[in-house]
């Protein structure tokens, strides 16, 4: 049972996955509604998956965030 959970991680690491989430959720964007709905409901990766992951890539190029 144990051999499934991930190692135990440092504040700080948790934060930072935290604080790359809220980037993705700040961006007011369509693209961000359209690739949460996918992640949230497991649905296939199709176009408008991977065009929505692109748009939001961009915007985080734009905004600085790597």
């Amino acid at each position: 049972m144990g051999d499934d959970c991930h190692p135990p991680q440092t504040a700080a690491a948790i934060v930072g996955r935290l604080n790359r989430v809220l980037a993705v959720l700040l961006l007011d964007i369509p693209a961000v509604r359209t690739l949460a709905t996918a992640l949230v409901l497991n649905t296939p990766q199709d176009t408008h998956v991977q065009t929505a992951y692109e748009q939001i890539h961009a915007a985080w190029a734009t905004a600085g965030i790597h």
